[in-house]
């Protein structure tokens, strides 16, 4: 008995595709689920911690070489600290330093003040002196106006063989010496006994300029 081949092969290409077809759905799924496994927050914590798993540990030159990096981290700390203290202590000094100079400037414009002041000071006394020597030289005029004698009266002339009986005699006058300037006056001197002094000889002291001593 004779069969169709075309007929036979029909079934066997059904079955084929179907297996096909159930294969790529089965593999669509797997990777489906895979894929929602890789996205759960679980899977998401369980990544690293697998991953340090996995990760081998450090030789012995990776240990050496971070003990040399730490060790220089270390070093470069300390550098810094000590860089840190010492800006402190500059920046102290500069502080006293600053402190100091204000002092001195306020002493300073204290002594400015002060110096001004003396000037003002020196500048009145200065007038002041100037008005008393110009009241000493108005006095001291006064003074030479008194002291100036009046002018000799003409006396008529003795006669031939007589004596004149105005001049007093030498031993009538009496001498005065004044303490304070050291001169010594007459009897006929305006200033004769007007001044603080005593008695005196005739060549005692100074001779005075208006009667001569």
């Amino acid at each position: 008995m004779r069969t169709n081949p075309g007929r036979v092969r029909t079934p066997s290409l059904y079955l084929a595709a179907i297996s096909f077809w159930a294969l790529f759905v089965a593999g669509c799924a797997g990777t489906l689920a895979d894929d929602e496994r890789l996205l759960s927050p679980k899977a998401q914590s369980e990544q690293p911690r697998a991953a340090m798993k996995k990760a081998r540990p450090p030789t012995t030159m990776e240990r050496d070489a971070l003990r040399e990096e730490c060790q220089q981290l270390r070093e470069a700390i300390a550098r810094l600290r000590a860089e840190n203290q010492l800006l402190q202590a500059e920046n102290q000094q500069l502080t006293e330093e600053v402190r100091h100079r204000l002092t001195e400037n306020s002493e300073f414009r204290a002594r400015l003040s002060e110096d001004s002041q003396l000037r003002e000071d020196i500048k009145a006394l200065r007038d002041e002196n100037r008005e008393l020597r110009e009241d000493i030289r108005k006095v001291l005029g006064a003074e030479k106006g008194k002291e100036r004698p009046d002018a000799p009266q003409a006396t008529p002339a003795a006669k031939a063989g007589t004596v004149s009986t105005l001049a007093p005699p030498q031993g009538a006058l009496s001498h005065w010496l004044t303490t304070s300037s050291g001169k010594r006056h007459n009897s006929k001197c305006p200033f004769y006994k007007s001044s603080t002094g005593k008695p005196c000889g005739p060549k005692e002291g100074k001779a005075c300029g208006v009667c001569g001593g």
